[in-house]
């Protein structure tokens, strides 16, 4: 039997309980604690394994709002979307913050920083923030292989492919810093496959050496 607005305010946990369930339809129930707080949560079924979304804490989350919020989630479950790996992004999205890709970036770069040359630094600083823009603001724990990738052709594609290895080299630095700092639990650019993203660069031609005395006046003419 389904929930009304009164009996959601009015219901309260016995004493001689931690907790009780009442459930509404849907997959929708509300947990009343033994301190009476309570909260929203929906059971749903998701690639055969039975989970669980937190909706919020009543009254905050009306049973009106409640019920909208099932709804809702199950459009995205009939869409093949797990409502809990959506609400886990969509908090992402709006908390990157100090786990943005440059944020990380310019941290490891003070901290590398003394150990280069001034011209390196410099450079190094504009591969990050200018040639590395794409992914700059991405959290970087939500950058993958597909974004790097994306990266280096469009690098390739602006007419200096020869940055690309030594920029992959840097991203992947920067992702090693960030799981020392445990700000990822991957990192994309280790192994990936530079040689089959972009096209061979061109080989750097040697002149032969000079070996005879002799020969070295010709060079000169």
């Amino acid at each position: 039997m389904s929930l009304t607005a009164l009996e959601v305010k009015n219901i309260s946990c016995p004493d001689d309980k931690k907790q009780i369930k009442k459930h509404d339809a849907n997959g929708l129930f509300l947990i009343v604690k033994n301190n009476q707080s309570k909260l929203w949560r929906m059971r749903f079924k998701y690639a055969t394994k039975h989970q669980e979304l937190a909706l919020g804490k009543y009254p905050t989350i009306t049973l009106h709002e409640a019920r909208k919020m099932v709804d809702e989630a199950r459009i995205l479950l009939a869409k093949g979307v797990n409502p809990s790996e959506e609400k886990r992004e969509r908090k992402r999205a709006v908390n990157v913050g100090d786990r943005a890709f440059k944020i990380v970036a310019m941290k490891w770069w003070e901290q590398q920083k003394d150990s280069w040359a001034e011209d390196h630094a410099k450079r190094t600083k504009r591969w990050i923030l200018e040639d590395s823009k794409s992914i700059g603001e991405l959290a970087i724990d939500q950058i993958d292989a597909g974004h790097i990738t994306e990266l280096m052709l469009n690098i390739e594609a602006s007419g200096t492919p020869k940055k690309c290895p030594v920029i992959l080299s840097i991203i992947n630095r920067i992702f090693g810093y960030a799981l020392a700092h445990r700000l990822t639990r991957t990192n994309p650019a280790q192994g990936l496959p530079l040689s089959d993203i972009i096209k061979p660069l061109p080989k750097v031609k040697h002149m032969p050496a000079i070996v005879k005395p002799e020969e070295t006046g010709k060079a000169h003419k």
